[in-house]
């Protein structure tokens, strides 16, 4: 008996049949296998359209739905990505469609509010269709189990690519950085334009591509500002030094919330460090709602661009209404950067506006004409700096003179409390008296220090003269 090896075109099983038991149902999908599906040419198009084109129609239906399959049986899973506490990332091959996709689990145990998280993420995910975000294909719900299925992405965070740079020590030119910048703040861009606002950008949540494609990721938290927008520092809604103060704060926050996460992003891409170091959550809340960031480059190998740098300052800013207003604002200084234009975040200075307005026409001048720019350039240098040191000590000395007289001020002002109020409190206002006075005998000295002969000195003195008498 003659024998056919066959292969289900829904789920793959091979089988080796008689032939004559063709068709017959699949084991595993319920399928037909070798069954025959006659086309024909549908000519009824022709008379209906100006600009004729044929279509195939089907004599028969599919015979099996791929809508009508369960997830486990349209999908198999292939390895586990990773786990957490509230679910699984999963590579899963598509039985129907033959690719391989992600697939998102929550557990059925998850609270309701995780649960709600889980399907806000797929609603607002679903409506951004940019190709910088990853696509949401489908969910699902299989035994009380959500599964998200999106698109399979192959290639490297953003936070492993930086881990990698630093490792390596291999070069990594800016101008590569920004590109990748770029493509986020196009992503963030058409999300604020549609009124959603992502609340926990960092370099985890980018995706580069194995093909150099860009994807924005992870919209778990994300809000449509249009809703009051209010996070719960007990939730820790956001990652802990990339959000902005006041969503460490717990206030309401808006666009500029994102606006920060950007710049803390580009302040880890061109540095190669995070903006704050704490070691525990609450430690970087504390940093990030306190401590000014670190823009010091003693680290840095290749020193940064000071316009680039005034970027990743501005979008920092703890006080929101100093931060771009929008994204486009930002991508807009980005781009003045690359083209060497005028930019929002930093003003040049007398010497680059001139450099700028002569830089097209360098290319065009002899060899003369380039020694004499030299010359006069570093004349001009030189004049504008013969007495740089002296300037400077004067305004340190100008410095020093000023915290004198204010604490000066607070010193007699903490004495004049002790002399009006109770025996316990009067100790405590002698003491801070005290401390201010200490302050202002060191800042005379420091003042004193820088230029002695000054016309100032014996005001200086006679006041450090005045502290004395008070404090014996």
């Amino acid at each position: 008996m003659q024998k056919l090896s066959l292969e289900c075109g829904f789920c793959g099983q091979k089988y080796n049949v008689d032939l004559h038991k063709i068709p017959f149902p699949c084991q595993q999908c319920k399928s037909t296998v070798g069954q025959p599906q006659k086309t024909t040419l549908d000519l009824s198009f022709f008379e209906a359209s100006s600009n004729p084109k044929p279509t195939i129609r089907r004599n028969s239906k599919p015979t099996v739905d791929p809508r009508s399959k369960s997830p486990s049986q349209r999908y198999s899973r292939l390895k586990k990505i990773a786990e957490g506490g509230m679910g699984s990332i999963y590579l899963i091959g598509d039985n129907t469609l033959q690719r391989n996709v992600v697939q998102k689990s929550l557990k059925r145990e998850t609270d309701k509010i995780h649960r709600e998280m889980f399907l806000t993420e797929a609603q607002i995910t679903s409506q951004l269709e940019h190709p910088n975000i990853v696509p949401i294909y489908d969910i699902m719900e299989d035994n009380g189990n959500l599964h998200l299925i999106m698109k399979h992405v192959e290639g490297q965070t953003l936070h492993e690519v930086i881990d990698e740079v630093k490792r390596s020590q291999k070069c990594w030119p800016i101008n590569e950085r920004l590109l990748i910048f770029e493509k986020i703040c196009q992503a963030i861009s058409y999300a604020h334009d549609r009124k959603i606002i992502h609340r926990d950008l960092k370099p985890d949540n980018v995706m580069i591509a194995s093909h150099g494609q860009v994807y924005l990721l992870d919209w778990g938290i994300a809000k449509n500002r249009t809703i009051n927008a209010k996070s719960n520092p007990q939730e820790m809604v956001g990652t802990p030094g990339y959000m902005p103060p006041e969503q460490c704060r717990g206030e309401q926050v808006d666009i500029r919330a994102d606006i920060f996460g950007l710049g803390a992003i580009l302040y880890e891409m061109i540095y190669l460090r995070p903006a704050y170091d704490g070691m525990s959550p609450m430690a970087l809340l504390m940093q990030t709602i306190n401590d000014p960031i670190d823009f010091s480059q003693k680290d840095i190998k290749n020193k940064l661009n000071r316009r680039l740098v005034s970027i990743a300052q501005k979008a920092l800013e703890k006080d929101r209404n100093q931060r771009y207003s929008n994204t486009k604002r930002l991508l807009q200084d980005i781009n003045a950067y690359l083209n060497d234009s005028e930019m929002i975040a930093y003003k040049d200075t007398f010497f680059e506006k001139i450099c700028k307005k002569t830089k097209l026409r360098l290319h065009y001048l002899q060899t003369v004409d380039y020694l004499i720019i030299g010359f006069l350039f570093l004349a001009l240098v030189w004049f504008s700096f013969a007495n740089i040191e002296k300037m400077v000590a004067n305004e340190k000395y100008k410095v020093y003179e000023a915290q004198a007289h204010i604490y000066h001020s607070q010193g007699m002002e903490s004495y004049q409390k002790s002399l009006v109020t109770s025996q316990q409190k009067k100790q405590q206002h002698l003491l801070k008296a005290k401390i201010y006075w200490d302050l202002t005998v060191e800042a005379i000295q420091n003042a004193l220090a820088i230029d002695p002969q000054s016309h100032r000195t014996e005001e200086l003195l006679a006041l450090e003269k005045e502290i004395k008498k008070y404090r014996n």
